[in-house]
């Protein structure tokens, strides 16, 4: 939906926009990301997109959102059966989050965390709303009671985030060897 509950136009042109949208912003990053460029790398124009979506904000949202949950599939897809140990589940998502499929998603991940950092409410929103839903994917696989649970899924988040980052700066070699890959 957009912005304030909204929605216009028709529910198959709108998903269709956010996919392709997803794809650039995906390639390109957020710098990539006014109106003009979207439109463009969607076939339409800027106020098409601001029928579909309303305004920007609620375009950028929808979008980013859609990363976000394409990006749980591959985790999904990729999840141990049962609950695991807090060092299990670490070395796991360790492997994850450092393959060339995760990258763009994590270079991206880190665009919307500097953003919302900035103070954007866009990318802060979306950012809360993604890292809630990291949290919430992590705690149920681990072998604890709920409340260390969800404590252990805060520091593995934090601990992989570091790792993400790290090598989106360039020490892959001290990353792979930190997380013991």
């Amino acid at each position: 939906m957009a912005r304030g509950g909204r929605q216009r136009g028709g529910g198959d042109r709108r998903a269709e926009l956010v996919r392709a949208l997803a794809g650039h912003v995906l390639s390109h990053g957020l710098g990539a990301t006014s109106l003009a460029q979207l439109a463009q790398a969607a076939g339409t124009s800027d106020r098409m997109l601001v029928y579909y979506f309303t305004d920007k904000p609620g375009l950028m949202s929808a979008v980013l959102t859609h990363l976000a949950a394409e990006f749980t599939v591959g985790l999904d897809a990729a999840r141990l059966p049962g609950p695991v140990s807090e060092d299990v589940l670490r070395g796991h998502l360790a492997s994850l989050v450092l393959t060339e499929p995760a990258r763009p998603f994590l270079q991206l991940w880190l665009e919307i965390v500097a953003s919302a950092a900035r103070g954007d409410p866009v990318t802060r929103d979306v950012a809360r709303d993604i890292g809630t839903g990291y949290l919430d994917w992590i705690t149920p696989q681990l072998d604890l009671p709920p409340a260390a649970a969800r404590a252990a899924a805060a520091r593995l988040l934090t601990e992989i985030e570091g790792l993400v980052l790290l090598d989106g700066i360039g020490l892959g070699a001290e990353t792979r060897s930190a997380a013991g890959l």
